[in-house]
């Protein structure tokens, strides 16, 4: 019994040291190849509360690292019917900055517990393998504070 108590305590001790992985915005995205080295990539922004219940998400940016993405090749080609709503832009990189998908609601945003798919880019892949992940930033469309990253 005493072993028992004291593999409890151990894993107590153990978990207390292990992060507890909170909600957060999720940006995620399909990959459409369209030859060669050229590819769409269409993002979904889904508002799970993270930043709060009554904040919608009225801006965020995408990262395109331009040692990976052809920079002069990156086109914004989402539907109308969510341009409609967003105010989308490249935004040209800097040394030490990489080239940025952003997007300003023009009113509301991404409310909680809703998400937007839609929001698409073409490029051109300079970078190794297949196109992946990229970093992303959810901020404050009033402040420009950086509220998440991910």
């Amino acid at each position: 019994m005493k072993t028992v108590h004291g593999l409890f305590f151990a894993l107590l001790v153990l978990c207390m040291g292990v992060p507890v992985v909170a909600d957060a915005i999720t940006i995620s995205y399909a990959l459409e190849s369209l030859g060669g080295a050229n590819y769409r990539a269409t993002y979904t922004v889904t508002n799970n509360g993270s930043l709060g219940a009554a904040t919608s998400v009225g801006l965020f940016s995408i990262a395109f690292d331009p040692a990976l993405y052809h920079e002069a090749s990156l086109s914004i080609v989402t539907p109308a019917s969510i341009r409609a709503e967003w105010n989308e832009a490249i935004l040209a990189s800097a040394p030490g900055v990489p080239a940025l998908y952003d997007a300003l609601a023009t009113a509301g945003g991404i409310p909680v517990g809703s998400a937007v798919t839609g929001f698409a880019v073409t490029f051109s892949w300079i970078g190794p393998g297949m196109p992946g992940v990229q970093p992303f930033t959810i901020y404050n469309p009033a402040t420009f504070a950086v509220l998440e990253t991910g």
